[in-house]
């Protein structure tokens, strides 16, 4: 994954925003939910050869609010294999 610089907005219990890429490659937030410490997130990036990568994001926020540690799950398209990763956020 590249990294990534968000805009994420808190709207009671929901998560919305978009990410940019360093190549100014933008997607936003599908279903985001904050509960508590907990927050998730799906991204839904369809491909020129109509293919859909789908990746659900969960994790952690810190008790300062400012480091979000998770997991992402990515797969391309139905049935496919489902990779994991870890990843770290931090607000700037």
């Amino acid at each position: 994954m590249p990294e990534l610089v968000c805009t994420l907005t808190q709207k009671d219990q929901r998560l919305e925003g978009t990410c940019k890429a360093a190549d100014g490659a933008a997607v936003d937030l599908n279903d985001g939910k904050i509960d508590a410490d907990q927050v998730s997130w799906t991204w839904r990036v369809p491909t020129p050869d109509a293919i859909t990568w789908t990746y659900a994001f969960t994790g952690t926020l810190d008790a300062k609010g400012n480091t979000m540690k998770g997991v992402a799950r990515i797969s391309a398209g139905p049935g496919s294999k489902q990779n994991e990763v870890s990843f770290t956020a931090t607000k700037q």
